[in-house]
């Protein structure tokens, strides 16, 4: 009241704006009076208009040939899910749910439980005793009546579903299996027009990986069934499944599938032998045997899932694949790996011929990027791989000791010339020297790799 005019106060917004002002002049009191009194007035209200911090996204606007449009959210339609009275939702009370999960967390409201059972769902608003509200939703159908509780009845944090999380990212899952919690938010508040916080989205997230990919425990168990499936579906194809016979716990298991082996007589005898960690909760590791086929294109041949890369495992993987390969002979190219140095020579014996990866060995030259002779003894060494005359190869390394880099050629001289230099290799490399194709196929399935073991052997 100013020199016996009132001044109205329509919101807290104003009140606080009065009261630093008169904070600022440091009057000392400032009479307030309290007219009338509305339903629904408490502390947890925040903005008649925008719901509730968590709720009500800051709108946007953006300029459209000179016109101000305002951004539209998937959420904007569900403050109104109920409005048509008798509606229809085709996937029965599951829908019904993540509607109620929409519409609360959009218009802030509380809503109770009052009866759920396989006739009927009713659900009403969980109002304050003093503020009862009429608002009802009553075997599906929900009369158009508005909330008489007042927006003060709403929350500032409305429950979050999991299950209507999961709804709303499931198909973005499917598509995306290393999609973050931070993602998920991130869509909610772009797109969907509403805050959720980190642990609404690990949660839904979870729910999602479990409907799509399965538990992480069980899909050792669903192992069980795919062998057998394949098995009565693929009969050309191979498997090794090996276990405990005691426990039934999963040790490794070996595929290469029919096709895949058919397809491997029209490529050129060369694989390409890899492992790569898994990410998942179990971790583990893939072993995989990739081809080139006539467009010069990785083609898987076979695969197999482990419990860690080592000499013992190696020598499964080789015995198995010896299996499913023609008589020709084979040129591996891989890493410099101790169990692929053993296992090869020992199961394929004078069948295969070892060739190292060109970019693998040249990663491990004891010399640093940083050296002043650095692309010298880079070419040098390149000259050395891919010369075919034994005299140009001396040369190479000779250049290097001329050049005062001797460790190096010293190195280069440590390493069996017949696994990497192309003037002594003695079988056919036809034209590569590197395992960029086994690369590729471990980016090939880098989305999949925290996925439950079931899961990632389908998938892959």
């Amino acid at each position: 009241m100013k020199n016996g005019v009132k001044i109205p106060v329509l919101a807290d917004v104003s009140l606080h704006g009065l009261a630093a002002l008169h904070s600022t002049m440091k009057s000392p009191f400032f009479e307030l009076h309290v007219d009338s009194f509305e339903a629904g007035s408490s502390s947890s209200f925040v903005d008649a208009d925008n719901n509730s911090e968590l709720v009500q996204m800051a709108k946007k606007s953006y300029i459209v040939e000179g016109n101000e449009v305002e951004k539209s959210f998937i959420s904007d339609s569900w403050a109104n899910i109920f409005d048509d009275t008798h509606q229809f939702f085709h996937g029965g009370v599951e829908s019904v749910r993540i509607a109620l999960d929409k519409y609360r967390l959009r218009t802030g409201y509380k809503l109770e439980k009052v009866k759920n059972d396989l006739s009927r769902l009713t659900y009403k608003c969980c109002s304050k005793p003093n503020f009862e509200c009429s608002w009802r939703l009553l075997q599906y159908c929900c009369s158009r009546q508005k909330h008489t509780c007042g927006v003060g009845m709403r929350v500032r944090s409305p429950t979050v579903k999991k299950r209507l999380v999961d709804h709303m990212i499931h198909e973005r899952v499917m598509h995306n299996p290393l999609i973050k919690s931070h993602d998920i938010i991130d869509y909610f508040k772009l797109d969907v027009g509403v805050n959720i916080k980190y642990h609404h989205a690990y949660n839904g997230l979870e729910v999602s990986q479990d409907a799509i990919f399965g538990d992480e425990v069980k899909s050792y168990t669903h192992l069980t069934w795919y062998v057998t499936a394949i098995r009565d579906t693929n009969p050309d194809s191979y498997v090794d499944f090996d276990y405990n016979d005691a426990t039934k716990r999963f040790h490794r298991l070996f595929i290469c599938f029919g096709a895949c082996k058919e397809g491997y007589r029209l490529c050129r005898p060369m694989i390409f032998c890899d492992a790569t960690f898994l990410t998942g909760r179990f971790r583990g590791t893939l072993m995989a045997a990739t081809c080139l086929n006539s467009d010069n294109e990785f083609y898987p041949l076979a695969y197999a899932l482990i419990p860690g890369e080592n000499i013992d495992h190696w020598t499964w993987f080789m015995k198995n694949l010896k299996k499913v390969v023609d008589d020709r002979e084979i040129t591996f190219i891989t890493d410099r790996g101790e169990g692929l140095e053993r296992s090869i020579p020992e199961v394929f014996g004078s069948q295969a011929h070892h060739s190292y990866c060109y970019f693998h060995l040249k990663q491990n030259l004891p010399i640093n990027k940083g050296h002043e002779k650095y692309k010298q003894v880079i070419e040098c060494y390149r000259k050395a791989t891919y010369t075919l005359s034994p005299l140009r190869y001396d040369e190479a390394l000779r250049e290097l000791e001329i050049m005062g880099c001797g460790w190096v050629a010293n190195y280069l001289k440590g390493v069996e010339k017949e696994k990497w230099s192309s003037a002594y290799f003695p079988g056919c490399r036809y034209g590569y020297v590197s395992s960029s194709i086994a690369e590729s196929f471990n980016n090939w399935i880098r989305k999949e790799k925290k996925l439950p073991a079931f899961a990632l052997i389908d998938i892959t």
